[in-house]
């Protein structure tokens, strides 16, 4: 069986932030939708990943836009399915906020395709922080 990016179910792969950025990228009709299929399949390819970078095992990947898009998808949005309703969907919050400023300090977002810069925005919109949230509406409002 073949799933999202010629991909197997069990396949023993972490990934690498290109797999990463290219998976969120063909799966756009995903990202705000809830969808177990999807959220298995997007868990089981990059679970592995996941946790290395919750242990901050790829810390130098903020050094690129789109190893920083990967570190944001896979600290915000991968928890968000992954864990969909339990506690360890926000467990990397604080992590994904980190990289988003480090991001932007970086001016990342500027350089990758204008549908994904979005998720340089939300971590900010996740933080319960009202900084983070003020944060949040200035970069949408520049987004549109």
């Amino acid at each position: 069986m073949r799933a999202f990016g010629g991909w197997r179910p069990g396949a023993d792969r972490q990934g690498t932030a290109d797999d990463v950025v290219a998976f969120w990228r063909m799966s756009s009709g995903h990202w705000f939708e809830k969808d177990a299929a999807f959220d298995g399949n997007f868990r089981d390819r990059f679970l592995a990943l996941h946790m290395a970078v919750a242990q901050r095992r790829h810390d130098d990947w903020t050094e690129t836009p789109h190893e920083a898009l990967a570190l944001l998808i896979l600290t915000d949005q991968f928890p968000r399915n992954a864990f969909r309703g339990t506690a360890h969907m926000f467990a990397t919050d604080p992590l994904a906020s980190h990289f988003a400023r480090q991001a932007l300090d970086a001016r990342h977002m500027a350089r990758v395709e204008p549908d994904l810069r979005l998720f340089f925005c939300l971590p900010f919109a996740h933080s319960e922080e009202m900084a983070d949230q003020e944060m949040s509406v200035r970069l949408n409002t520049g987004l549109g």
